[in-house]
């Protein structure tokens, strides 16, 4: 089925790249040009939001899937899960910094000069994602342990990552290619790359996990294969329509490293991934503090749930930092601050409202929503809990994620780094160790403790934003 899939690609593919191309053409006109701030920010914005509601429905419909083997399986998944955001963390050190290069070049009009970063940013991404992959297989079983992780959960737990680690520079790829298409302000070619990629992930889950027709059962195997099958096909379209992009020159000679070009990514992308891993890395101790609780595998199973499910509000709001992202970068590149500054301001508030009516959503239908991953009436319990408290704190979620990729778009990541630090590690984990462990609240006191940080997220981001000069910020 895959095989055939792929053969007809070069069939379509022509026709779908001639679309974009002109819709590319024009990306730049609309983003530095004279329409309006939010109509254009809504033009980028929607497209990117139905990637990530793919890209999501995707983690949440594996996760229902692999609910049905039971909470382990479920608790496993999720366990790594969080080693999978190390490796999103750490690649964002060439992703954050590739979008704002890109962006930036392309709104100063120097196209050679993004072909060359685009290059660069590719052959960083490849030695990377070795280099990671194999520290993170040495340390895998420590770090699941740590999370709370035991017995079959464990195993589980394993044998997904392991797999997932098998396909690590595809997914490297996967997420470098995509920053650079959105640093064109080309929100199009992420959409249909994401809906081969779901169909392919969501097909392959349900014939793997549950040995439908001629293929095998295999479980939480099956759902890792499906998954890391769906992301070398994405990544194998992105060079695709890269190859006839705008910056198709970027494929076709000069891959050799230069270390000048690896500093400036990194300069701009690094603080982005410290700022990421700690996070990653306060939530691995907040997973092993669920860990210290009375069900450590059931309150983990719910959290596994709960994150999967409120990803569909993360990514609406992701969509429109994206899209604050490149407008940002291609307007200060053009030399338009006081728009950068409007373009941020724009998405900042549809964001707010979207992500605020999702987390209506999530309070209202939390009991229908717990249902879908599992019959286990503590597990529901947990789940529903978790969606009705975090609902309150989405369109503070927003205000933090929108403003720190405008800020990203600027090259400013050093500041939104310092102020994850000081969210996470100084007051989440904190709060959630005094509320969970030494008052007895158990998992709601942790689901109490991410809503109230979120909301302090989301106002701290407000006061850098307002109060720091990032758009001075050179690349």
């Amino acid at each position: 089925m895959l095989g055939r899939e792929l053969d007809s690609l070069p069939n379509i593919m022509p026709s779908m790249s001639r679309s974009m191309s002109r819709s590319r053409s024009s990306g730049r006109d609309r983003i530095v040009g004279t329409d309006h701030v939010w109509a254009t920010v809504w033009w980028l914005s929607w497209p990117a939001m139905i990637t990530m509601f793919l890209q999501t429905m995707n983690g949440m419909l594996d996760g229902i899937f692999v609910g049905q083997l039971g909470p382990a399986a479920l608790s496993g998944v999720g366990l790594a899960g969080q080693v999978n955001m190390v490796l999103m963390a750490l690649v964002m050190a060439v992703s954050v910094g590739t979008t704002a290069l890109v962006a930036r070049f392309i709104g100063a009009g120097q196209p050679r000069d993004a072909e060359e970063g685009v290059r660069q940013s590719i052959l960083l991404g490849v030695f990377g994602s070795l280099v990671s992959a194999t520290v993170l297989i040495g340390i895998a079983r420590p770090l699941l342990r740590f999370m709370g992780g035991e017995g079959e959960a464990l195993h589980l737990g394993l044998t997904y990552l392991y797999i997932l680690m098998a396909g690590v520079t595809p997914f490297y790829l996967l997420l470098i290619l995509t920053g650079v298409f959105r640093g064109m302000g080309d929100m199009w070619t992420p959409l249909i790359v994401m809906g081969v990629v779901t169909v392919v992930s969501i097909g392959g889950d349900y014939l793997l996990i549950f040995g439908i027709g001629p293929f095998p059962t295999l479980g939480v195997v099956g759902a890792g294969i499906a998954t890391v099958t769906s992301r070398v096909v994405g990544t194998l379209m992105l060079l695709f329509f890269l190859a006839r992009s705008p910056l198709g020159r970027s494929l076709r000679n000069g891959w050799l490293p230069e270390w000048r070009w690896f500093t400036r990514i990194l300069n701009i992308g690094g603080p982005a991934a410290v700022q990421g891993l700690l996070r990653t890395g306060g939530s691995m101790i907040y997973y092993s503090i669920l860990g210290l609780t009375l069900f450590p595998d059931l309150a983990i199973a719910a959290l596994t749930a709960g994150i999967r499910t409120e990803a569909l509000a993360f990514m609406l709001g992701l969509a429109f930092s994206t899209a604050a992202t490149s407008m940002v970068g291609q307007n200060l590149g053009a030399g338009q601050p006081v728009r950068a500054r409007q373009s941020a301001w724009a998405a900042s508030w549809q964001g707010i409202w979207i992500m605020g009516l999702a987390g209506l959503g999530f309070f209202i239908l939390a009991r229908p929503i717990g249902s879908l991953y599992t019959h286990d009436a503590q597990v529901l319990s947990l789940i529903v809990s978790y969606l009705r408290i975090n609902a309150i704190s989405e369109p503070f979620l927003a205000l933090s994620m929108i403003l720190t990729g405008a800020m990203q778009g600027a090259g400013a990541t050093r500041v939104p780094a310092v102020a994850t630090i000081a969210t996470m590690w100084l007051v989440r984990l904190p709060l959630t160790y005094y509320l969970t462990i030494t008052l007895g609240l158990g998992a709601t006191g942790a689901w109490i403790s991410m809503s109230g940080t979120s909301i302090l997220s989301g106002l701290v981001m407000l006061a850098i934003f307002k109060w720091t000069r990032w758009e001075e910020t050179s690349v």
